[in-house]
């Protein structure tokens, strides 16, 4: 049970809050080192953008912009005027150049493709908002990670009080019960000051949650406190107001003590701006992406050429062969099930170190063939 835990090791997840200053920097700088002007429109290029988003292969972060062109369809916007296909001409060993496919991308476009992507890595995240704003100014984007976080904080407190609500409400707590228990747990938290009190502390206005007012380290106080109420309720079979109440009390008190370890005493700090102002504000910023994002010219001819450091040469020279060779595996293999082989079994390897399996594949006639799925191999041999 949390009970039985180290107080000065459980709370650390309160801390975990807004992307690190220093991430935002280095990837605001990452960001702004890939932007290209043509025809006085901003955009981006798709294979710069997959490496900054952390797609290590191009198949799978194309099928992410499928998404984001699905989703440019469906309002009706022209898919062309966004995602415009193109070539990058990367310089090879011994004055040689190679060209790969591309697409240049507005920023509406890239805005589209972050949010298609996985929120949760923090490349992906800052995108989000990096194209979700015109400015090219640090500050104002590290703003809106900041509201943002507290938004999620917000919505995540709502959904463990929810729980919360179920959970008593099935041993015999009723919601007049749950608000009585929310506020004692406010108490506790807040070293004495109820939740009426703190709403006239904080000046809110009439009607409105205390959450909507609470700095983003607060929320995630009251949420943990909750989902320690939430653990300990099942696990010790807790029923009725009373017992349930002192559960939650003990629960805010420890999590308050662990901000007062750390100079943080909840009551003291300021009322945050109005959560529900910022949500409209956000709101208000992503429909605007696509009203104040130029278009690009639909002519193919566009192509890309920039001068690059022999590591991101060799990653695109990478790449580029990785493509080769599975396009290469894929229709040997397709071939060999029109032939009539069919799977029989695995044998060791003695490609690359020999420490996988390949597949021993046979058809009617007695015939064997070999095919190695590894990423190091990806072959197949009669």
């Amino acid at each position: 049970m949390l009970e039985d835990c180290n107080k000065h090791h459980i709370f650390v997840v309160i801390y975990i809050s807004n992307m690190d200053t220093q991430l935002i920097q280095q990837l605001f700088t990452s960001f702004e080192s890939i932007t290209y002007t043509i025809d006085g429109v901003e955009c981006w290029s798709a294979r710069e953008l997959q490496n900054l988003l952390g797609y290590s292969d191009w198949r799978n972060f194309n099928n992410v912009i499928d998404k984001a062109k699905t989703a440019c369809n469906t309002i009706n916007e022209k898919e062309k005027h966004h995602f415009v296909d193109t070539t990058k001409t990367i310089p090879m060993p011994k004055g040689a150049t190679k060209e790969v496919p591309d697409i240049m991308l507005t920023r509406y476009a890239c805005y589209l493709i972050a949010q298609n992507g996985d929120s949760s890595k923090s490349p992906i995240a800052f995108a989000m908002t990096y194209f979700a704003v015109q400015t090219r100014n640090q500050e104002i984007i590290q703003k809106r990670l900041s509201d943002i976080d507290r938004i999620k904080a917000r919505e995540k407190l709502t959904e463990t009080e929810n729980m919360l609500s179920g959970i008593i409400y099935q041993r015999g707590v009723d919601s007049k019960g749950f608000g009585n228990i929310r506020s004692k747990g406010d108490q506790a938290l807040f070293g004495g000051f109820t939740t009426a009190m703190m709403k006239r502390k904080l000046n809110m206005p009439e009607g409105r949650a205390l959450a909507d007012f609470l700095p983003t380290v607060t929320i995630k106080a009251k949420d943990l406190a909750t989902e320690m109420t939430n653990v300990n309720v099942v696990d010790k079979n807790l029923k009725g107001q009373t017992s349930i109440t002192k559960e939650h009390i003990e629960n805010n008190k420890a999590v308050r003590e662990a901000l007062g370890q750390r100079a943080i005493i909840p009551e003291k700090l300021p009322a945050a701006d109005d959560l529900q102002k910022i949500k409209r504000k956000l709101e208000n910023e992503n429909k605007k992406v696509l009203k104040e994002s130029k278009h690009l010219s639909d002519d193919n001819s566009i192509k890309v050429i920039k001068s690059l450091t022999d590591e991101e040469i060799n990653e695109l020279y990478r790449i580029a062969e990785m493509e080769e060779i599975e396009t290469e595996f894929q229709s040997n293999l397709d071939l060999l099930e029109k032939d009539g082989y069919e799977y029989g079994g695995e044998i060791p390897c003695d490609n690359h170190g020999g420490d996988h399996n390949a597949e021993l594949w046979t058809n009617s006639n007695g015939e064997l063939a070999r095919v190695c799925k590894n990423a190091m191999c990806r072959y197949v041999e009669r």
